[in-house]
């Protein structure tokens, strides 16, 4: 398959195109990651402590074992000294080694850890329903619904904080290098999740619309978390002042982060795979094997490719990466499908969905 020359890239990345060197469009058009820095974080941390002296809490970090939001819990920890509630929702898609990873944390730092149990029952019912949807019109615009059931952690996060009297919420999510720009770029939009304008996102509404004319087996329970959620991720996430994310402050470093968390945390990441990123959601390996099957790339792509572009490796070690990365993690995928009650041959799959890769 053709690939970027610069990055790696392949042909069937959508959006894409190649000069005549035959380095792609995103590369040319790429900026580096800047981030407002450790004097900037420092500054708002020190006025959240103020807020907190008399409070239990300083501040909340939305918590899931994987490896940025652990970087970032015992960064605020130990680096910051701050008194924090490590929080977690489940909709009961976080995996084992999700949960081990949050145990070792919590008892080596002596966080307090809450866990919020999600209506888990009818969101797993209802992400069954939309693979089962899914699979009678394959689509590669729908493939993230199947993800949508965390969407309205916002909302979530937010009545918590009331709730403990934590005004602040760190974020560990990293949308710069970690960006999925491509989920969206289905629809038209080549942009970060986090900087769809508001014109943006009601075209990719507009966009899901269609695909609900088109295959009304989606009209289900699922609507009343996906709708929300729209609202939750492109409004109320974004101009939310209290919630700030970790990695818009300090520069995402991979080799620190996985360093600092092994080390200092022992995290683990499964054996079945040398892929350290969302080993906390049971949910990927399934839609990256769709993405895999129809397209020969993942998210680990574009990933592997901003990594490249910010001189944090070289191609020919993303190029050796992605390869493994990719892999899909067959019994993984048959876990997740049992837990949302789907029963079919992955296998059988895998080559029926091949064929959209010729499209």
């Amino acid at each position: 398959m053709k690939r970027c020359s610069k990055c790696i890239l392949p042909k069937t990345f959508p959006g894409i195109s190649f000069d005549a060197d035959g380095v792609c469009n995103y590369c040319r058009n790429y900026k580096k990651i800047e981030v407002k820095g450790a004097p900037a974080l420092k500054e708002i941390l020190s006025k959240y402590r103020e807020i907190g002296k008399n409070r239990k809490y300083d501040c909340m970090v939305c918590y899931s074992g994987g490896r940025d939001s652990s970087y970032v819990l015992y960064q605020l920890v130990k680096k910051h000294g701050l008194r924090v509630l490590a929080v977690t929702l489940d909709g009961g898609l976080i995996t084992e080694f999700g949960y081990k990873n949050m145990e070792r944390a919590k008892n080596i730092l002596g966080v307090n850890h809450e866990i919020f149990i999600l209506n888990q029952k009818k969101i797993l019912k209802h992400v069954g329903k939309n693979i089962k949807a899914w699979l009678k019109k394959p689509s590669l615009l729908m493939i993230p619904i199947f993800m949508a059931a965390d969407k309205t952690m916002g909302f979530e996060l937010s009545k918590i904080g009331r709730q403990y009297g934590i005004p602040l919420l760190v974020m560990g999510g990293n949308t710069g290098v970690e960006n999925t720009s491509f989920k969206a770029g289905y629809a038209g939009i080549y942009e970060e999740p986090n900087q769809i304008k508001l014109w943006q996102s009601i075209k990719l509404l507009k966009a899901y619309f269609m695909e609900y004319i088109k295959n009304p087996r989606y009209i289900n329970g699922s609507l009343a978390y996906i709708i929300p959620g729209w609202f939750d991720f492109f409004a109320f996430q974004t101009h939310n002042k209290n919630f700030i994310h970790y990695y818009d402050y300090i520069k995402w470093n991979e080799t620190d982060i996985l360093k600092t968390i092994q080390e200092k945390l022992n995290w683990e990441s499964p054996p079945d795979t040398v892929q350290t990123w969302r080993t906390d959601d049971a949910t990927s390996p399934w839609y990256n094997f769709l993405y895999y099957s129809m397209t020969g790339f993942t998210e680990n792509d574009e990933l592997l490719s901003n990594m490249v572009r910010e001189g944090m490796i070289s191609r020919e070690d993303a190029l050796l990466r992605v390869e493994q990365e990719n892999k899909p993690r067959y019994e993984e995928i048959k876990k997740y499908l049992k837990m949302v009650n789907v029963d079919i041959d992955i296998y059988e799959l895998e080559k029926k969905l091949k064929i959209y890769q010729g499209k």
